[in-house]
């Protein structure tokens, strides 16, 4: 899950945001004869809309049950950049999955926390791959207290306590789930489709919207990523 914010066209209101979600079971090479490695994701199904957090997982759920049988899953695994309200929708009574915080996300963090420092940054991202993670905090809370305040610290150890349990979310299912091109820690596959489908549409330049005017042109390119889906509502158009 992932969202982004666009400009609104509403008085008095600056900019909202556009959510999305992606549901897959796997990963498939495109071709194995092709110079780079091209991975397609297997029967994806995709929900957006621009409603609250708690209203958008359940519908996200919703479609992930029509589509994919959700509820026989026995894990799920829920990739996110560490938005607070991707990790309440995790831990919802509904859905019940493994958390697991996107890292790439986390070092573009702990980089802009430390500059310069690229000695320190590596030393920590070691102790954070090696599972030694509350070294990994120490270091933090310990190079604050030597350096006294720093807004871009504080600001990545509160990140840190608020993804605690999403640092090793895909580790946890390693025992679990056989199929490992599904225990990802990035959320590349998200990022992709927030272009594809919002940013490349919803955010040109000068660019502001209704809120109306999103959610019914998303649902229709939503609508459109699914063949059966799209033919059928031309069908009960037609007739």
């Amino acid at each position: 899950m992932d969202g982004t914010l666009l400009h609104s066209q509403e008085k008095g209101e600056d900019n909202f945001e556009a959510k999305l979600g992606i549901m897959y079971s796997g990963k498939e090479l495109e071709s194995k004869k092709a110079k780079h490695r091209r991975y397609r994701l297997k029967e994806k199904v995709i929900y957006g809309g621009i409603e609250g957090a708690d209203d958008f997982g359940e519908r996200l759920y919703l479609k992930g049950e029509e589509k994919l049988s959700l509820s026989l899953a026995k894990n799920l695994l829920l990739i996110s950049d560490g938005a607070r309200w991707i990790s309440d929708i995790a831990g919802a009574d509904y859905l019940k999955a493994t958390y697991q915080l996107d890292w790439w996300h986390y070092e573009k963090k702990l980089r802009a926390a430390l500059p310069g420092e690229v000695k320190l940054q590596q030393e920590l991202l070691n102790l954070l791959r090696e599972g030694r993670r509350e070294e990994h905090r120490r270091l933090l809370k310990l190079k604050r207290l030597v350096d006294g305040p720093s807004e871009k610290l504080d600001d990545l150890l509160g990140y840190l306590e608020e993804n605690w349990n999403g640092i090793y979310g895909s580790r946890n299912l390693e025992g679990k789930v056989g199929a490992q091109e599904v225990l990802v820690v990035g959320s590349g596959g998200i990022e992709k489709n927030i272009d594809l489908m919002l940013c490349r549409r919803f955010k040109g330049r000068g660019m502001s919207w209704s809120r109306a005017g999103v959610q019914n042109l998303l649902k229709l390119r939503l609508l459109r990523h699914d063949r059966k889906d799209w033919k059928a509502y031309w069908r009960r158009r037609v007739n």
